[in-house]
């Protein structure tokens, strides 16, 4: 044994020497010269236009020569001369070189690859050429000797396909043939096709084949330490990143040329190592076991990954031979998934924005997955889309946390390649993404890499294919129309015919080549007196020169609409809008098509629009002024009914203060006719019959209008139900007769009469508001001196009046005119200068059952009584009256000025307030407020509101619902007893309940 050892350590003595200069490149060796057969190989090596050799191949093999003090020398040829060079010996090294037997016999190889590369079959852009079984009896361009030409060779022999080979001297010419139509289609490697398509106008046909390696080799037996020195470059600088060899590869890639890397021949170093190892000892033995162990599992692996490649290529044709749009890319999707072990894939089109993109055949292991639209912003994708391949092997989702889609599928690796259409322009990506940690880089490169030349011819062929049916609709869509226009010429005729709208049709000339029927009713003219005859000559010369500018910007292309005023016989000045549309006939006539539209009674429509709308405004502003108003009425009524009841007062004193009391009632109704006006008053509706109302008010408006003039009723033949306060509709009765009576000085005839009418939708939307249905309606008409428009357009304003300053309020037709809407009814008024005036009122009938009486309390004085009443009022002289009032009668009060206060003096009496008599609006917490939280004190408190707003007003505010007791200010003192009254005494019969 020791002898072995011995000899073991002699030999390992004797090798060393060999060994290291095996290893390592000499520093200084002497300069030597290398000459390279070059060819056309692009990008890998080629010849520049200036006459320079370029490519990938030739900036790496610079850099070593660089270092090892060579210099280079390249002849340029084809192919087939590079081969013959290399035999003959007049160059010492050629460039890629695929292994084959044939080519073993007389060349050496690099034990290091250049790249893997496979074969692809590249077409015109318009070609329909897209499965392997497309290319029986096609014409197919390939470069002789190459290794490419002679694999497509056998793989359509193998499918039985007949076609016919034409062979060239380099890839290029290849691509030339294509292009001049020498031939349909030719094979090239992916890197010449990638990078010279666009600038040819070529495609990949998505036939892709048998990937393999391509090497440096030199002359059989000539240059073995050429070639050593080479792979000892090559598998140092392939290991590093930022090497030579990948910036050479990265300034010359064109994103299409994935690769799989593969790990270097390991034999010989492997030998050498075992001698070693065998002479160090047993420990080392292990070792290389070790070793060997790792790179059989190595060599296991690039089997397994070159026949997933191989199985890839052969899956991607044979899909793309049977299917076709979504359903390929979901097919593609599915695969891709399942051979590199991902939960997820997908193909990406971008949208027109270019933002966005949306997904094509989504494929989830999982299942339960469709296709999504999502914003490239934020995500990895838009590291992808028209840049480069992108692989995040682990950690995706913390890389990029605004992307929603990783987090929501739990998304650790990710990895996508560009897709480019037959442009070059970069139009989505294909991916894949995974739960758990990506492995195998570069075999995820190379089959990402694979299909995405299908991928993007399949979406650009959808793109394409959508688009064309597009146009196919469109020009089928056109073709009907064509069709039908025919049909319906006659029925477009007669509809024009019978149109409102004044329709005529103009040539170049101005003259008028058709015109319809009511285009020569407005003029009061025939056809013979309009068709023929020019614009001037049927409108007048000064209308022609008001709108000729308008005319010609229609003949120059432009559709033109305009509001103007327009003179009709016999139908005076109308207001119209006028559209011309340019019309081009065959032959490039132009024409004008011309309609106008009669828009008077639209205008006026939305002049009483506005008009509604301004009263409703005003209205408003009405309703506050009468709120305010009321808490001084309710003062002044208060104390005046005190002064009343006071018997130390003499007759002159009763009837002063009977006139402040009447004034003051005269100004409740005032106040009361504002709240009518705006709509806020409190109604007593029943239902009663408008014939008996006005029967009964009849002898009243006697006395009102005077002897001078003759008060004529006409009723309805039946009764006319409706649903109203009888008090308001009198006071509408008793307002209009007293305008007729002002517009009559001299005496004349009022007229009134009922009858029922029916309001259709178009006339219920031209008031604005309302219902169409059937209607009441009261007319009252005079003999008077009229109205002008201007008068008539104001009638119902509050505040305008056309008497004499003193002697009317102008409060009159606004009050009428919010009692009617109160309603829920309509007024027009018709009247013209000299010619009278007429008011009509609507009335909606009223529904069976509709409207209770209610009887009057008694307004004697109550019982007084001793309680204690909290009373919350912020007007301090409405507060004084209040509590003077009750402690009369009797009552102990406790006051506070708003509704805060209101809480804090409950608190100080809890137990011992009996009422609370509150104003509803009040500064800080308004009345529900307050009581809301003396509610959840005490649930057992009772309050009465009171208020210048109404019930209707406060309810619409949330203020309070229907189930309060509510007390309406300016009230009579007699009406605020009664009501404190009754609801102290309800209380108690409860609590006896």
């Amino acid at each position: 044994m020791k002898r072995v050892i011995g000899r073991l350590f002699i030999l390992l003595a004797l090798l060393w020497p060999g060994w290291l200069a095996f290893q390592i490149p000499p520093a200084s060796a002497a300069q030597q010269t290398v000459r390279i057969g070059a060819f056309n190989f692009y990008p890998g090596i080629f010849k520049a236009k200036d006459g320079s050799i370029q490519g990938f191949y030739v900036d790496t093999l610079a850099e070593i020569a660089r270092l090892e003090g060579w210099r280079i020398e390249y002849v340029y040829g084809n192919w087939a001369d590079g081969i013959a060079r290399i035999k003959n010996g007049e160059v010492d090294l050629i460039t890629s070189v695929a292994w084959t037997s044939e080519r073993a016999q007389f060349l050496d190889y690099g034990k290091v690859p250049l790249l893997t590369v496979w074969g692809e079959l590249y077409v015109p852009r318009k070609a329909s050429l897209n499965s392997i079984k497309e290319v029986e009896g096609k014409r197919v361009a390939v470069m002789k000797g190459d290794f490419n030409g002679a694999s497509f060779r056998n793989m359509v022999q193998k499918f039985g396909i007949n076609c016919r080979f034409v062979e060239y001297g380099n890839f290029e010419e290849i691509f030339q043939a294509i292009v001049a139509g020498r031939v349909d289609a030719g094979v090239v490697n992916n890197t010449f096709g990638a990078a010279k398509q666009y600038q040819y106008g070529l495609v990949s046909s998505g036939i892709i084949f048998n990937p393999f390696d391509i090497f440096l080799a030199t002359a059989k037996g000539r240059n073995p330490q050429l070639l050593a020195t080479l792979d000892s470059y090559l598998a140092s600088w392939r290991r590093t990143q930022d090497s030579p060899y990948h910036k050479a590869r990265e300034r010359w890639s064109h994103g299409d040329a994935a690769s799989l890397h593969v790990v270097p021949p390991w034999l010989a170093p492997t030998l050498i190592g075992l001698v070693l190892f065998l002479a160090a000892a047993g420990v080392f033995i292990i070792l290389l076991r070790l070793q060997v162990r790792k790179k059989t599992s190595e060599v296991v692996r690039q089997a397994a990954d070159r026949k997933m490649i191989e199985d890839t290529l052969f899956f991607i044709n044979e899909c793309g031979a049977r299917q076709r749009a979504d359903e390929l890319l979901y097919g593609i999707n599915r695969y891709l998934a399942g051979a590199l072990d991902a939960d997820y894939a997908f193909v990406a089109q971008l949208t027109p924005d270019r933002r966005s993109a949306r997904t094509h055949g989504f494929y989830a292991r999982s299942g339960g997955c469709t296709d999504i639209t999502y914003r490239l912003a934020g995500t990895p994708c838009d590291n992808v889309v028209g840049k480069s391949i992108c692989v995040y092997p682990q950690g995706v989702t913390e890389l990029f946390p605004e992307d929603e889609i990783l987090r929501t599928m739990a998304v650790e690796g990710y990895a996508a390649v560009p897709l480019w259409d037959s442009q070059g322009e970069g139009i989505g990506l294909l991916g894949v993404m995974s739960r758990s940690p990506l492995r195998n880089s570069p075999l995820i490169e190379t089959l990402l890499g694979i299909a995405s030349s299908r991928a993007a011819q399949e979406l650009e062929a959808m793109h394409q294919l959508s688009r064309l049916a597009d146009q196919n609709a469109q020009q089928a869509q056109h073709i009907a129309e064509k069709k039908r226009s025919e049909e319906l010429l006659l029925e477009y005729l007669k509809v024009i015919e019978c149109s409102r709208d004044l329709i005529c049709v103009l040539d170049r000339d101005y003259r008028y080549r058709m015109a319809n029927g009511a285009f020569l009713r407005y003029h009061n003219l025939t056809t013979e007196q309009v068709v023929g005859r020019t614009v001037a000559e049927v409108a007048g010369e000064e209308l022609f020169a008001q709108i000729r500018h308008h005319l010609d910007a229609c003949l120059a292309g432009q559709s033109v609409r305009f509001d103007m005023e327009r003179s009709f016989p016999e139908r005076g000045v109308r207001t119209v809008t006028v559209t011309y549309t340019p019309v081009e006939e065959q032959g490039g006539n132009a024409r004008i098509a011309c309609v106008i539209s009669d828009q008077t009674e639209k205008k006026h429509l939305e002049e009483q629009l506005r008009q509604s709308q301004k009263m409703e405004a005003i209205g408003h502003l009405a309703g506050g002024i009468a709120h305010d108003f009321n808490n001084i009425l309710t003062v002044i009524v208060g104390y005046g009914n005190f002064l009343d009841l006071d018997g130390s007062l003499n007759a002159l004193q009763h009837e002063q203060v009977g006139q402040i009391i009447a004034a003051a009632e005269r100004g409740s109704q005032l106040t009361r006719g504002l709240l009518t006006f705006s709509r806020k008053q409190v109604m007593n509706p029943r239902t009663q019959d408008l014939n008996a109302l006005v029967g009964q008010v009849q002898k009243f408006l006697l006395r009102i209008i005077g002897e001078d003039v003759d008060l004529q009723f006409t009723p309805a033949p039946e009764p006319l139900h409706v649903l109203a306060d009888g008090s308001q509709l009198e006071q509408v009765l008793v307002n209009l007769s007293t305008n007729a009576r002002d517009a009559m000085p001299d005496g004349g005839t009022l007229t009134i009469e009922t009858c029922w009418q029916q309001v259709d939708e178009a006339y219920a939307r031209s008031q604005g508001y309302g219902a169409p249905g059937r209607y009441a309606c009261i007319i009252v008409s005079d003999s008077g001196s009229g109205m002008d428009r201007a008068t008539r357009d104001r009638i119902f304003e509050p505040f305008f009046s056309t008497k004499e300053v003193g002697k009317g309020t102008g409060l009159g037709m606004s009050i009428v005119y919010g009692i009617v809407k109160q309603h829920k009814g309509f007024i027009n008024v018709y009247s013209e200068p000299g010619e009278g005036t007429t008011f009509k009122v609507y009335l909606p009938e009223a529904s069976s059952g509709a409207g209770a009486d209610a009887s009057d309390p008694d307004r004697a004085a109550p019982v007084p009584g001793t309680e204690t009443i909290l009373v919350a009022e912020d007007d301090a002289g409405v507060r004084g009256l209040v509590e003077s009032l009750l402690k009369k009668y009797g009552y102990q009060v406790v006051l506070a000025m708003d509704g805060n206060d209101c809480v804090e003096k409950f608190l100080e009496h809890r137990g011992r307030i009996d009422l609370i008599l509150m104003d509803v609006i009040m500064p800080g917490k308004n009345g529900k407020e307050a009581f809301d939280e003396i509610k959840r004190i005490d649930p057992a408190a009772r309050v009465l509101y009171s208020s210048g707003y109404t019930a209707d007003f406060m309810k619409t505010r949330g203020v309070f619902d229907d189930n309060v007791e509510l007390i309406m200010k300016p009230v009579q003192p007699m009406t605020l007893l009664h009501k404190v009254r009754e609801l102290l005494d309800r209380r108690a019969g409860a609590g006896q309940g």
